[in-house]
């Protein structure tokens, strides 16, 4: 009787030595590695044959995880607290978490899938990536290490963004100046009409946009979808044609401008370029983000004219 219980756990040790040496082989094929496994296990050699702690995620000019760049605006800690204001006002539950000192399994997780090269995560992985897996890539690699175009584009796919989610962080990665107007003549949805008792659902349609210390054509701006709620333009390099927003993208409920030079109390341009801004055509808006942004008793007035509640005008996040 105590053979018959042990086959089994000898079946299932001998399938997991299994499992880890092809997952080694493929790690190394993918280093194009020839290095012995005895040889680079520096970590948990006893279980994975992976180094989970030290996985670089972006590919070339990516930030490691570990490694903190001398300028502070380039640190996942910054743009942890600069994206806060908006991921807090989304689903809470998807809320990008910081680096703890021992990793949850779902960070590692999303740390290796974004390890692979760029052919492999749109071939042999996006697909099978449902769009808030995907959504909750791009919000953890936002924080953590920013994506390239290469890894980026291919988590959007042809829908132009993940479950409703389009966020661009610089310098690795820019807004192509055609996005949106490909980005609609891609989608199948304009295209297929859907059964009514289809499996397939609906995409979501664009909520979510984010630009950080990335440059952005005016034209792109022109075409932004009027779909989106929640909009971040965070740490921009050059001023876009704000006064444009209201009319473009209509139901914007949190917008954060946060960090942005052109609209510091030092800028002279500042006072013209918000003075233009037709605030009360934001009928939905209920949070704005102005860090290290100019504001003025006269744009105040202008933000809450005519409204039953106060818009929050963000100053400052609390440590």
């Amino acid at each position: 009787m105590a053979r018959q219980q042990s086959e089994p756990r000898a079946v299932n040790n001998t399938l997991l030595h299994t499992l880890r040496g092809e997952h080694f082989r493929h790690a190394q094929n993918v280093r194009r590695s020839r290095a012995h496994i005895s040889s680079s296990l520096t970590f948990n050699s006893s279980t994975l044959p992976v180094d989970l702690t030290n996985l670089n995620l972006g590919g070339p000019g990516a930030e490691s995880h570990k490694v903190e760049s001398p300028n502070i605006q380039e640190t996942s800690e910054w743009r942890a607290q600069a994206l806060d204001l908006l991921f807090s006002s989304t689903d809470k539950s998807r809320r990008p978490c910081r680096e703890l000192p021992i990793p949850p399994l779902t960070q590692l997780c999303l740390r290796i899938l974004i390890s692979f090269s760029n052919v492999e995560l749109a071939e042999d992985i996006v697909p099978f990536l449902p769009p808030h897996l995907r959504r909750d890539i791009i919000r953890y690699a936002a924080i953590h290490a920013p994506l390239p175009d290469s890894k980026l584009y291919a988590l959007y796919g042809h829908e132009g963004h993940a479950d409703g989610d389009l966020i661009v962080i610089g310098p690795q990665a820019t807004l192509r100046d055609d996005f949106f107007i490909r980005s609609s003549h891609a989608s199948p949805s304009n295209n297929v009409m859907v059964d009514w008792d289809s499996e397939k659902s609906t995409p979501e349609p664009l909520s979510t946009f984010v630009l950080m210390s990335t440059p952005v054509a005016i034209t792109t701006i022109l075409t932004l979808p009027p779909t989106i709620t929640h909009m971040a333009l965070i740490r921009l390099p050059t001023p876009i044609p704000l006064h444009r927003l209201p009319g473009i993208c209509p139901l914007v409920e949190v917008l954060d401008l946060s960090y942005n030079t052109w609209l510091s109390p030092t800028s002279g341009d500042a006072p013209k370029r918000l003075e233009r801004v037709e605030w009360n055509r934001w009928n939905n808006l209920r949070v704005l983000g102005m860090r290290e942004c100019l504001i003025s008793d006269e744009m105040l007035r202008k933000l809450n004219r005519g409204r039953w509640d106060d818009v929050e005008v963000v100053r400052m996040l609390n440590a």
